[in-house]
């Protein structure tokens, strides 16, 4: 049974940014013990921020926070962390210069718990879920981002002792890993903690929720209980709020564009025997060999997440294979969003700047001042903006003040922009709203139809499947088509009759 009595209450809760933007604008929320509450809402509705001003990562502008009903004001997450209050961030804010185990003493330390203790619960919960393979000496700079978002995960559970607060925690997580995850989010909140989350991922959300608010433009749209409502019906209730962002121009060449391009273009992309080890000496790829084709769309997806950073920026160019050979058709335009959208962007520079980046890296460099001076900068990012279909509070706002899903939107319409010959897109959903699915799809078909080649590595086998032309799955380091791939794989994907599935290579 519920405690009746929150664990965590927030009232009017108001947040506005410098320069009069308003994130969040008057929200109430009750978190109880033994629940998961999930918060959802589209893009920039205020879910991110939410959650940081009840782990004291941001002050509000107004409202109250009461914790087992007593008033606080959390001037930093450490404060909500000796309330007991912990939160596993949507980018990681593990220290890579430090090992695993300094940055789970640092987290402990800071909250009054045991570090052996927390060390010890930690390897124990990745021993349940068959996941051995970080090393608690190695440093954080050599995880991959799915590694990074698990152990944070793992570390929040220990040290939130009343409540645990997760932003879209499962994004860069395979099927399987996830599933374990949530079993532990199941766990956690029959032993009596409050679990709250934030996740796009509605297939998760469903059957795992107790209770879901919607947040839409900075307010609390509803809130219901799924003991009260049928689970299809609530999320009919939720997809209805949800504001839809494709445009009727984006329509116009969307799902039945499909017909106008195929896989009879020019090689753009041939891989042959590559191989790819991680910065831990992990072998992630091993004697793959395949070609991509302007006007294909290629996925390949890693089922347990590992690989999907290193395989790209060997891709792209910014690791060497351990060998193979990579070729790209010459003069090709290549562009790349990487999982982690900071390594893309200056996250305390201005939007324009960071929506302008490439052009400016581009453009000669007798011109550049030119192009300042008239203004140009401005009038591209506004550009950017505008095709990207994104929400901001100013031009000159920091980057780091956009949601997650707005900061990756406008970063993979920056790249797409541009009018690359090959496109390479890591996890290209992750923190995206269904509204922003839709656009995506829609924007991945248009460079298609133009000739792009797209290559797309995920650790989410549904990752945009139904729009493309072969899959290809990572196994142990091997790449494989779905029938080399155990029979329970299938269950995540649902592929229609139109994908051409990939063969082994």
């Amino acid at each position: 049974m519920t405690n009746r009595k929150p664990v965590i209450e927030a009232r009017n809760i108001r947040v506005t940014y410098p320069g009069g933007y308003t994130a969040l604008s008057g929200v109430d929320l009750s978190i109880y013990g033994e629940e998961i509450h999930i918060i959802l809402g589209e893009n920039g509705a205020g879910k991110t921020t939410l959650l940081r001003v009840l782990s004291g990562s941001i002050r509000p502008s107004g409202g109250e926070i009461f914790v087992e009903g007593v008033k606080v004001a959390f001037r930093s997450p450490r404060d909500a962390l000796r309330r007991g209050i912990s939160m596993a961030y949507q980018g990681s804010s593990l220290i890579d210069e430090l090992t695993v185990e300094e940055n789970i003493y640092l987290v402990s330390n800071s909250c009054g718990i045991d570090d052996r203790y927390a060390l010890k619960e930690i390897y124990s919960m990745l021993d349940r879920m068959g996941y051995r393979k970080i090393d608690p000496h190695a440093y954080v700079s050599s995880l991959s981002p799915a590694e990074k978002q698990l152990l944070e995960i793992l570390m929040a559970i220990v040290v939130g002792r009343k409540a645990v607060l997760l932003d879209e925690p499962t994004s860069l997580l395979g099927p399987e890993i996830s599933m374990e995850v949530l079993k532990i989010f199941r766990e956690e909140s029959i032993k009596g903690k409050a679990v709250v989350i934030t996740t796009h991922k509605i297939r998760e959300a469903v059957g795992l929720g107790d209770r879901f608010t919607v947040l839409r433009r900075g307010s609390k749209a509803i809130e219901v209980k799924a003991i009260e409502v049928d689970p299809k019906s609530i999320f009919e209730k939720i997809k209805s709020i949800y504001e839809k962002i494709s445009s009727s121009v984006a329509k116009s060449w969307s799902r039945s564009a499909r017909g106008l391009r195929g896989s009879d273009g020019d090689v753009i992309l041939r891989a042959r025997d590559l191989s790819v080890i991680s910065d831990r000496g992990d072998v992630v790829l091993k004697n793959a060999s395949f070609d991509l084709r302007g006007g294909e769309v290629v996925i390949i997806a890693s089922l347990d997440g590992r690989g999907v950073e290193e395989i790209a920026e060997t891709i792209y160019g910014v690791r060497k294979p351990v060998s193979g050979e990579i070729w790209v058709k010459q003069g090709s335009r290549i562009g790349y969003v990487p999982s982690n959208i900071e390594k893309a962007s200056l996250m305390a520079m201005g939007i324009a700047i960071n929506a302008s980046m490439r052009r400016l890296i581009e453009t000669p460099i007798g011109i550049k001042s030119v192009l300042i001076r008239d203004k140009d900068l401005k009038a591209y990012a506004e550009f950017v903006a505008r095709e990207s279909r994104i929400t901001i509070p100013s031009l000159r706002s920091p980057m780091r003040s956009l949601s997650g899903g707005n900061a990756r939107r406008l970063i993979i319409w920056r790249e797409a922009l541009r009018k690359p010959d090959l496109m390479i897109i890591e996890e290209p959903s992750a923190n995206l709203d269904f509204g922003s699915i839709d656009l995506l799809k829609d924007l991945i078909e248009n460079l298609a139809i133009y000739g792009c080649a797209v290559l797309i590595i995920t650790s989410d086998p549904e990752d945009l499947v139904e729009i493309a032309n072969r899959i290809l799955f990572i196994r142990e380091g091997d790449l494989v088509g779905l029938e080399d791939l155990h029979p329970s794989v299938g269950d995540f994907l649902p592929v229609s009759g139109d994908v051409g599935v990939g063969q082994r290579i």
